[in-house]
Parts: structure tokens; sequence; C-alpha cells
């Protein structure tokens, strides 16, 4: 089950805010606190080794997210019949907690695309996200396209963080359209760190400890993705924990 709301990442806290305004570093504490759990290492390689994978997996949940959450958007466009069809599939999907909370069963929301596919018109937007993620996620090989596509997705992101937060720091130039494009970024991979580092302290082990074992645990979790090993059974062995 992923734990969500309407913007919000399975995995891991929500991505949420505006962005600072161009300043110092004082306007970053995102990466000023990765910078002091990275001891041996630069804060941009620490993310690679430690958060990328983590990243890419809330990317592929937060598509299924999307599919489940909205699968009776535009409901004027179905027959009364295949909306109720549709809303018997999504609340099987998707169980709503207190407050504005919402649970969503990952594994489930892929075993019911072909369904979904198959039941939404033609030519509509629900019908279309469905398809490609159905796409993407129907065999091994495809699973690692994407897999390629997201990785190369994350590069950039890094790249265009770590290019942004250097302008700010050493005084060079940025705008704050480019500030606010790498801020939610940054927060989001400062959260989990944040997050790990938490959890080590509270649980009395190494400060460390806990991002270390995040590097492992979605290592293991890429391996699983990329052995062939089908979509569902990849999602259902991924643990319901923050990682």
């Amino acid at each position: 089950m992923a734990d969500a709301g309407p913007s919000a990442r399975e995995g891991g806290p929500a991505s949420t805010g505006a962005g600072p305004a161009a300043g110092g570093t004082s306007r970053w504490p995102g990466i000023r606190f990765i910078s002091t759990a990275t001891s041996e290492t630069s804060w941009y390689r620490f993310l690679d080794d430690h958060y990328k994978n983590t990243w890419i997996k809330n990317q592929i949940a937060d598509c299924l997210v999307t599919v489940a959450w909205r699968a009776l958007d535009n409901r004027s466009q179905l027959d009364p019949e295949t909306a109720e069809r549709i809303e018997q599939v999504r609340k099987t999907l998707v169980v709503h907690t207190t407050g504005s909370g919402f649970q969503v069963d990952l594994p489930r929301v892929i075993a019911s695309l072909p369904l979904l596919t198959s039941t939404y018109p033609n030519h509509t937007a629900n019908r279309r996200r469905a398809l490609t993620l159905a796409r993407r996620l129907e065999h091994g090989s495809s699973m690692a396209q994407w897999h390629t596509t997201l990785e190369g997705s994350w590069s950039r992101a890094l790249n265009r963080l770590r290019s942004v937060r250097n302008s700010i720091a050493h005084g060079g130039p940025h705008t704050p359209a480019a500030v606010a494009t790498a801020a939610p970024f940054a927060h989001s991979l400062a959260g989990y760190a944040l997050l790990d580092s938490l959890t080590s302290l509270l649980e009395g082990r190494r400060q460390g400890s806990e991002h270390e074992a995040r590097r492992i645990q979605s290592a293991e979790r890429v391996a699983l993705w990329l052995s062939g090993a089908s979509a569902v059974d990849a999602f259902a062995a991924t643990p319901t924990g923050p990682r």
C-alpha cells in the first residue's frame, strides 16, 4: 500500500512548495542539511549513491497513484454502466483514511491496467494514461527501458540542482525561475535525508546507518525490477516503510 495524498509520493515526504527566492545558501536549508550528512563524499555524489533509486521508484509510484486517484476523471464521458464498473475497480485500489489521506494498492493498480484500458472509451485522457503505463510495465524489457529513461531524468535534475546551488553559493548568474525549478527536487531529497538521520538518532543507531540501509535496499529493489520479474511482483516485494 502507498500512503499518499493527491500530490504525495509513496515512500517519502511529498515534494511541495514553490522554492526559495534567489539568495545565499541560507535559503537552501535542505542542501545545507545534506552537506552536513556527507562527511566522506560530495553532497551530489551522496544523493546519487543513496537516493537516486528511491526517487526513481517514487516516479513510478506517482504514475500508479495518479491512474488510481483519477480513475473517474471526466465521468461525463462514460456511460452509466462503464462508470459504475470503473468506480467498483477504483474502490479496490484506493482506500480513504483519516482526514484527506488515502492508500493505494500499487500491485493491484498494475494488475488492473488491462481492465482499465479495455473499459475506458478510446481517445480519452484516462485511457491514454492507463495504456501508457501498461505498455511501460508490460514486460521486463519495457520496464528496463523506463528505468533507463528515469535515470536520465534524475541525472538532469541533479545536474540542474548542482548548477543552481553553485551559482547561488558563489554569486554566479541564476534566475528565480531556475531556482524555483530546482527547489522542489532539493526539498524532497532533503526530506528523505532528514527522515533517515532522525530514524538513526531515535533508534540509537550510528549516524548514517539508515542512509546506508536505504542505499542497500533500493539497490536490491532495482535488481529485482531489472531481473525480468513482473511489475506486480516487483512492487509486491517493496517494503511499506519510508524507503
